[in-house]
């Protein structure tokens, strides 16, 4: 895959009036130098869509190793056919162990997490700085993932409810709870928008909230149940402006109210930003 991106990119900048080499601030880079790659391992998943094939002679443990073999760097390869689901391993393993500022994270070829390795630790840090729960005080994590949040979160209250639909992120979310021994994270499956009225309903309060939904935003019905619970504090993490102004104009009424956005630049040299929002009840 490498050789292949560096064959491309050759030529074409020329053509376009390219005007020489900018030299990057350190730090600034998403993906590790190739004298780095040692300290990175990966995973690839290949993703099998309806309709498509993949023919090779030997099958797929063959292209497998032939993978492993140009990239060392790989821990195993992955097919997943569903996204969220725990793929067939074609060689090597399916999950790697992250550390993010000292607590150990297992992420399975199916499960989101951020890919910006430098990045990330100030996202995180961002983020706990809006929450600050108290020790004596309950937060909801949604869109939990494999526990990013979670696991800080779980160090600061009393405890933690984290919601997540997809199957191989709440197992990595478990498995990173079990290895970090937080035993005050409750994990539950099932979609936001579902789970919320069930823990209202049971009279479940929160008394801050956090969610990092995907690019399309949050359900409506999830964010009007989050705010009927209360919490004083609701931290909104974002991947898209667009859903981020629609929900949070849907959330700020009835005494909620915007304090402060802080983007994060997850994604070097492309029009994508990362966003962390502020909501108090006054």
């Amino acid at each position: 895959v490498e050789r292949f991106t560096l064959r491309i990119a050759v030529d074409p900048p020329q053509r376009t009036g390219f005007t020489g080499e900018m030299p990057a601030i350190p730090g600034a880079l998403s993906v590790p130098r190739p004298q780095d790659r040692r300290k990175h391992p990966a995973l690839l998943s290949i993703e099998a869509r309806p309709g498509g094939g993949l023919l090779t002679e030997g099958g797929p443990e063959a292209i497998g190793r032939e993978i492993m073999l140009q990239i060392p760097t790989l821990a195993g390869v992955v097919i997943v056919g569903l996204p969220g689901r725990r793929g067939r391993v074609v060689i090597g393993q399916d999950h790697l162990m992250e550390q993010v500022l000292g607590k150990i994270y297992r992420i399975s070829a199916g499960s989101f997490f951020q890919v910006n390795a430098s990045q990330t630790p100030i996202l995180l840090q961002k983020a706990l700085a809006f929450a600050q729960p108290r020790l004596h005080e309950t937060v909801l994590d949604g869109y939990s993932g494999v526990g990013l949040f979670s696991l800080f979160l779980a160090d600061k209250a009393a405890q933690v409810t984290a919601i997540e639909s997809q199957p191989s992120a709440i197992a990595d979310a478990r498995a990173s709870a079990s290895f970090n021994r937080a035993s005050n994270i409750t994990i539950v499956e099932g979609l936001l928008e579902r789970v919320i009225p069930q823990l209202a309903a049971s009279r479940q309060r929160f008394n801050v909230a956090i969610v990092d939904p995907p690019r399309a935003g949050c359900h409506p019905r999830a964010l009007q149940e989050i705010k009927a619970m209360g919490p004083h504090t609701f931290v909104y993490i974002s991947c898209d402006p667009a859903t981020l102004a629609r929900d949070l104009n849907l959330f700020c009424t009835d005494g909620y109210h915007l304090d402060m956005v802080q983007p994060v630049d997850m994604f070097p040299n492309t029009a994508h930003i990362e966003t962390v929002s502020l909501v108090t009840r006054r």
